[in-house]
């Protein structure tokens, strides 16, 4: 216990000098190349792209961490594992994209084609604006350690779990400044909210990471998928 509660007064007193972020890091290199090493299954080195994504990672897990997560060092693993994970997935969504500039005669491309079949300039601008919402917002889970992913995993399958988190929902719009603390540390008061939308708190921990993203949604500028929800969650 001792040793973990020193390991907390180290990452935040890092977290608050550059010199001693720099310092910590460069500690715990050996730690962050083998988490990288037995994510690839083989040796890495200098010149992975993976080292430089755990680097980050650690890094982002110190600016993240905070006691009730537990141990910091299971914590940065799974933040640094998530991470690459998240990396390689984009890198094979990446490779099986066709490129819009790809030529479907001399005179045509692909990208052309789409432009001719969706010729209303308007829900092109909101298809877009759509796509850059998603991608911001998966972004913004990203600081909080939560991918898309667990997002719909821990999405309620039964209506009674699903009207537990609407009232929490609507509890916590109501209450902006729990809220706005909610966007801020990403750490959900489940006695505050259970108590105060008198809803079951153990149901409100096994959706977490589901509500983290929802209240994210809610507190931010997310227009096009806020008004998706409104009708389905705050009806």
């Amino acid at each position: 216990m001792h040793r973990e509660q020193d390991m907390a007064e180290r990452v935040y007193a890092a977290r608050r000098d550059p010199d001693l972020t720099d310092d910590f890091i460069y500690q715990y290199l050996p730690f962050i190349k083998a988490e990288t090493t037995r994510f690839l299954k083989r040796a890495c080195d200098d010149q992975d792209d993976e080292l430089s994504i755990a680097m980050i990672a650690f890094h982002d897990a110190m600016n993240n961490y905070h006691r009730d997560r537990g141990a910091f060092i299971p914590y940065a693993s799974l933040v640094i594992r998530n991470r690459l994970t998240d990396y390689v997935r984009k890198e094979e969504r990446h490779r099986r994209v066709i490129s819009l500039e790809a030529p479907l005669d001399e005179n045509l491309t692909l990208g052309d084609t789409i432009a001719v079949e969706n010729h209303d300039p308007l829900q092109n601008e909101e298809l877009q604006t759509t796509i850059d919402e998603i991608m911001e917002f998966k972004e913004q889970l990203r600081s909080f350690d939560i991918t898309l992913e667990e997002l719909v995993e821990q999405t309620p399958k039964q209506q009674r779990s699903l009207d537990t988190c609407k009232k929490a929902l609507a509890y916590t719009i109501e209450n902006r400044t729990l809220l706005q603390g909610i966007v801020e540390t990403g750490r959900l008061p489940l006695k505050e909210i259970a108590d105060g939308a008198q809803v079951s708190r153990k149901t409100l921990e096994r959706h977490r990471k589901y509500l983290v993203g929802i209240f994210l949604i809610f507190s931010n500028g997310y227009a096009y998928m806020r008004d998706h929800l409104n009708d389905m969650l705050l009806r």
